[in-house]
């Protein structure tokens, strides 16, 4: 509540009903004299701030050390207390996707570098290191996935479909053909784009893969997002006979999971990080540990949420992180032509 003066006209300024004590009943606003004063927006300032690091740490807490109980809390109605899921989410988010890309890039060999302190000097961080070992498995996929679009382009070409090596040898293929012979538009469309990408591969330019590896990893954050409304209808297929639970309250429990993941992996980021600067050792196993206690942490939160029994958890949460990843495989897949697509000059 605000320590400015109250207006002594009870019309709320905002949506001009009348109004009955200090707040209106229909919009909320605090009925107060609208001209501030400079420590009057200082004052409210901190007390924002205050009050969101009270409400964020006691979130935080309660999300990190009792899985599920956020999510069941939120939907008994007991809200006040904590930040709401979307709020808490985009700055957990922001924040995590901020602190990866600021400081942890990728170098020619395709290894993680970590930039320290003002002058910025470079930490490698050996194959066996748990950030290095997800980008090392991110590029041998990628490269899977170059050599079977490259595998298509030439399918494709066996099969009388597209014998141009170039965009502009397709185009000037098709504007040779009658009309009624040239590919449609889907087709035009996506066999242009199979045969830029072929012709960059093709290449050897090592400056496009290296960009397009880029752009996929700085894709992350949208993928992320288009992930979470999928699989928070997969729980509602996987839970379909539990009635009481709506799309709406299993989208609550995976945006909860999301943040407990985010901040876990920041905690192995940093662990990570102190053990390449002190040495230690045991630093850098506590970071790679912290990938069971993310899949222990998902079991228990799915068992508390849901309130199913053991079997039925672990088979739920088998099945639900199988199609998970196929989900997340599918959208890379999509994300990687269209920036592939993006690249072709």
């Amino acid at each position: 509540m605000s320590h400015n003066k109250e207006r002594k006209e009870k019309i709320c300024l905002n949506c001009k009903a009348a109004i009955y004590g200090r707040f209106c009943h229909v919009c909320g606003q605090e009925n107060i004299e609208p001209k501030e004063g400079f420590w009057h927006l200082v004052n409210h300032f901190v007390e924002d701030i205050t009050h969101f690091d009270g409400k964020f740490f006691v979130t935080l807490k309660d999300l990190l050390f009792r899985p599920g109980f956020l999510s069941a809390e939120y939907l008994k109605g007991r809200r006040a207390t904590y930040l709401h899921p979307i709020r808490m989410y985009v700055f957990t988010s922001a924040v995590f996707f901020l602190i990866f890309f600021s400081f942890v890039h990728l170098n020619d060999q395709g290894s993680v570098k970590i930039s320290k302190g003002k002058k910025a000097s470079v930490i490698h961080i050996g194959i066996d290191s748990t950030v290095n070992t997800e980008v090392k498995n991110a590029n041998d996929s990628l490269v899977k996935v170059l050599d079977s679009v490259r595998n298509l382009k030439e399918s494709s070409a066996n099969k009388g479909i597209s014998k141009a090596e170039t965009v502009k040898e397709y185009d000037s293929l098709q504007a040779a053909l009658p009309a009624d012979k040239r590919d449609g538009w889907f087709k035009k469309m996506s066999t242009r784009k199979l045969v830029g990408i072929n012709h960059n591969l093709r290449s050897g330019d090592q400056g496009y893969y290296k960009k397009l590896i880029n752009e996929l990893v700085h894709s992350i954050p949208k993928m992320m997002f288009i992930l979470l409304p999928l699989i928070a209808l997969l729980l509602r297929l996987l839970y379909i006979r539990r009635k009481q639970f709506l799309y709406i309250d299993h989208a609550i429990f995976i945006i909860h999971l999301f943040i407990a993941i985010y901040m876990f992996w920041l905690i192995s980021y940093g662990l990570n990080y102190a053990g390449t600067l002190t040495g230690w050792r045991g630093l850098k196993f506590l970071a790679g540990f912290m990938f069971v206690i993310v899949q222990f942490y998902q079991y228990k939160a799915m068992r508390n949420f849901y309130k199913q029994s053991r079997i039925k958890t672990i088979v739920k949460y088998c099945i639900f992180n199988f199609i998970t990843l196929l989900i997340f495989i599918f959208i890379g897949m999509i994300f990687f032509l269209n920036t592939a697509s993006e690249q072709i000059n």
